[in-house]
C-alpha cells in the first residue's frame, strides 16, 4: 500500500472526532488529504483561505459507499476540519451550475508548525508510476535531510521577492474582489491601500490588498507546507509518473518540484547534474518549418541566446526579457508585447494567427508535445537503454553526476540526427 502524509495538526483532529466505526476515521484522513493536495496544486500560490470548488464526483471517488461517505463528511464538516457555505446549483437557461467550494481548517493550517504524518493509503505506488519506463529510476531517489535546513532559507528567498506598494511597477493590476476580477490602474489600488490601512501587494504575478505584516506570516506556512509536502512525499516513496493527456508530457514527483530543491535529490546516492536547451521551448519552434519566423528568432533561439538579445535589444533586464516570451509562448493574442511584435515582426504574426485559428493555449500545448516527443520519446528512451539512470524534467534530463559526458554526448549525437539545432547547458 502507499504512503499517504497529512498534516500532523489535521491528523490529531481527526483523531479526536467520535466516529461509530475505526474506519471512519481512516476514511477521512484519506479525504482530506486529497482536499489538500489539490490546495497545493497552485505551488507558488498556495492559499488556504480561497474556497474551491468540489464536485460530488470527487467525494465519491474516495469512497466504496455512499453511506460511509456521508457519514465521514458531516464528521469532519462538524469538527470544522472542512468548511463550506453550502452553496452551490444545478444550473438554469440563465445561470451556470457550479458546485460546492470547501477550504480547510484556517486555525489546523496556519496556527501550528509545519509537520507531517503518514499513514497507509489505498493504492499502491506502483499503480500511480503508469510510465513503467521511470520506475527503476525512482526507486534510486532518495533524498538528503539537509534540504529541512535549508527549506526556511528558501521560503525567506521567496519571500524577499514579494513587492509592497510603490514598489510595484506594473501599470494596469487586477485585483479579485468578492469574486469579482476588478482591473485599475495602479496609483488607485495604492489610494484604495492608504485608504484601508492596507498593503498593495504583488506576490507571483497575483495582487492583494491586505494587511502586509499578516499577508507575510501566512505566505512563509504556505511555501514551506509545499516545499515540505513535496519532499516528504519523495522520502516515503510516495512516487507517480504518467504522461499529461493535454500535452503529452511526462508528469512526476520531480517536475514540480521546486527547482532549488534539486541539490537535495540524490540518484542512487549521487548528486545530479541538469543537462537542458537553452530557451527550450522558442528552440523547439525555430526547428518547426511551418511557422513563419524572423531569422533574428531563428538565431537566437537556436544558439540559446533569446533572452539575452531581447536584454540587450529592448534595454530591459533578462527576467523582463523571459517574461516576455513567455506572455508571448502563453498569453492571449491581445496581451502579446507590441515590442516583440517590432523585434520578431513574422514570428509574432505566426504566433498570433495560430492562436486566433486554433485557441491561444493550443500554441504551448503544441510546443509542449513537440517537446515530449523530442525529449521523452527520443532523448529519455536512448538513455534508457543506454542504461543511465535518468530523472526527465520536461525540456531537460537530470543525470549522476559521473555519467554527465555520456549523457550528454548521446543527446548532441540524437539532436545532430534529427538535424534539430539547439544549445544545451547544464546545471
Amino acid at each position: 500500500m502507499k504512503k499517504v502524509i497529512i498534516p500532523t495538526s489535521i491528523n490529531i483532529a481527526i483523531d479526536a472526532i467520535d466516529f461509530d466505526k475505526k474506519r471512519f476515521y481512516w476514511q477521512a484522513k484519506l479525504l482530506v488529504s486529497a482536499i489538500y493536495r489539490q490546495f497545493l496544486l497552485d505551488k507558488d500560490n498556495v492559499d488556504f483561505r480561497n474556497p474551491k470548488p468540489f464536485p460530488t464526483t470527487f467525494f465519491e471517488a474516495l469512497s466504496t459507499s455512499n453511506g460511509d461517505l456521508r457519514q465521514v463528511k458531516r464528521g469532519i464538516e462538524d469538527a470544522k476540519i472542512l468548511i463550506t457555505n453550502g452553496s452551490y446549483s444545478t444550473g438554469s437557461k440563465i445561470t451556470a451550475a457550479f458546485c460546492k467550494s470547501y477550504v480547510l481548517s484556517a486555525h489546523l493550517i496556519y496556527n501550528h508548525p509545519v509537520h507531517f504524518t503518514q499513514f497507509e493509503g489505498i493504492t499502491r505506488t506502483d499503480d500511480r508510476v503508469a510510465f513503467t519506463e521511470i520506475k527503476k529510476d525512482l526507486k534510486m531517489v532518495t533524498v538528503d535531510d539537509a534540504v529541512f535546513n535549508y527549506i526556511p532559507k528558501l521560503v525567506e528567498k521567496e519571500i524577499a521577492k514579494i513587492k509592497i506598494g510603490t514598489n510595484i511597477t506594473r501599470n494596469m493590476i487586477t485585483i479579485k474582489i468578492n469574486g469579482d476580477e476588478i482591473n485599475k490602474h495602479r496609483s488607485c489600488w495604492l489610494a484604495v491601500a492608504n485608504r484601508k490601512n492596507v498593503g498593495l501587494i504583488e506576490c507571483k504575478n497575483n495582487f492583494y490588498l491586505e494587511p502586509v505584516l499578516s499577508f507575510m506570516a501566512k505566505k512563509r506556512i504556505e511555501l514551506e507546507m509545499c516545499y515540505t509536502f513535496s519532499i516528504e512525499n519523495i522520502r516515503c516513496e510516495n512516487f507517480y509518473a504518467s504522461r499529461n493527456s493535454t500535452n503529452n508530457r511526462l508528469d512526476h514527483n520531480l517536475t514540480g518540484l521546486k527547482r532549488e530543491l534539486f541539490k537535495y535529490i540524490l540518484l542512487d546516492g549521487k548528486k545530479t547534474t541538469e543537462i537542458d536547451i537553452k530557451n527550450a521551448q522558442f528552440a523547439i519552434l525555430s526547428n518547426i518549418s511551418t511557422f513563419k519566423l524572423d531569422d533574428n528568432f531563428i538565431e537566437n533561439a537556436q544558439n540559446g541566446t533569446l533572452y539575452e538579445y531581447i536584454q540587450i535589444e529592448m534595454k530591459m533586464s533578462r527576467d523582463e526579457a523571459k517574461q516576455y516570451m513567455m506572455i508571448a509562448l502563453f498569453g492571449e493574442v491581445r496581451s502579446h508585447p507590441k515590442k516583440l511584435k517590432t523585434l520578431f515582426p513574422k514570428t509574432m504574426k505566426s504566433i498570433s494567427d495560430y492562436k486566433n485559428e486554433n485557441g491561444y493555449k493550443s500554441f504551448s500545448i503544441l510546443l509542449q508535445k513537440a517537446e515530449s516527443k523530442l525529449m521523452i520519446d527520443g532523448v529519455y528512451n536512448l538513455l534508457y537503454k543506454n542504461k543511465i539512470p535518468t530523472l526527465p524534467i520536461h525540456d531537460s534530463m537530470r543525470v549522476k553526476a559521473c555519467d554527465y559526458d555520456t549523457a550528454k554526448q548521446i543527446m548532441i549525437d540524437f539532436f545532430n540526427r534529427k538535424n534539430f539545432k539547439c544549445e544545451l547547458k547544464s546545471k
